[in-house]
């Protein structure tokens, strides 16, 4: 309903009103979660057509594997672990200007996604630590750090979940 009512007001020449709804904190964490699933659909279209990682995935077999850690445990984990203290430690100790530290940030999201041996994986998580990280930056510069946490936790959760739904649906 609500893509029914953006689409509405995009064809009554209202841009105005998309314009500030996307200045909106809902509008932000739309727009950062539709970059996120657009990679996602990209990624997977070119590994659909071109069969690249058929031969290394496997089905998970617990409840645990396919909806507890992808869901709750890894956006909770991989935030801290890969924005949190990341961007503590380079922008905030270190001093290290925002776009290096979103390099190293979406580096060591890639990273913590054991994609070390596949140049097509990595640069997938890349894209996705780089709009999570981006996201978690700009959270924290215009709000608190729990604020940002908290939020950047609930995006990951909603994208893994889509994911999940999206693998299992087809």
């Amino acid at each position: 309903m609500f893509l029914v009512l953006l689409l509405m007001e995009t064809a009554l020449d209202s841009r105005i009103k998309v314009i500030r709804f996307i200045e909106g904190r809902r509008g932000v964490f739309l727009f950062y979660y539709l970059l996120l699933m657009l990679s996602f659909f990209i990624v997977n279209g070119i590994d659909y057509y071109f069969e690249i990682l058929y031969q290394y995935q496997s089905p998970p077999k617990t409840i645990y594997n396919e909806i507890v850690a992808p869901i709750i445990v890894a956006p909770v984990v991989e935030t801290i672990i890969n924005l949190v203290i990341p961007y503590l430690v380079l922008s905030r100790f270190l001093g290290i200007n925002n776009f290096f530290t979103l390099i190293i940030i979406a580096v060591s999201f890639s990273l913590a996604h054991k994609t070390h041996y596949d140049l097509y994986e990595f640069l997938y998580f890349f894209i996705a630590g780089s709009v999570l990280g981006w996201y978690f930056i700009k959270l924290y510069e215009n709000g608190s750090m729990i604020h940002a946490i908290i939020v950047s936790i609930l995006l990951h959760s909603i994208f893994n979940l889509t994911v999940t739904a999206l693998i299992h649906i087809f």
